[in-house]
């Protein structure tokens, strides 16, 4: 009788133990999504920033990066979403 019981406490232990294992691999997927999209939010902000910093570029500032007004314009006018 004893020896079922400790069966009964020890697939009830490793049933909590998988069910531990499922929702922990839910958090990690959870967190991968959550850096995933902060990854990129960061990446549009950046460029958002970057393309309007650049529109404002007078000619000889562009002259010096090595680019004409209408190459800056195309990429200034790009949205944040396309690199």
């Amino acid at each position: 009788m004893e020896t079922t019981m400790t069966l009964s406490v020890a697939d009830r232990g490793a049933r909590s133990g998988a069910a531990d294992g499922a929702s922990e691999r839910r958090r990690c997927g959870l967190s991968r999504l959550w850096f995933a999209a902060a990854g990129h939010l960061a990446r549009w902000s950046c460029r958002h920033q970057t393309r309007r910093q650049l529109r404002m570029l007078d000619s000889r500032m562009l002259n010096d990066i090595g680019l004409c007004r209408d190459e800056a314009l195309a990429e200034a006018l790009k949205p944040f979403w396309r690199a």
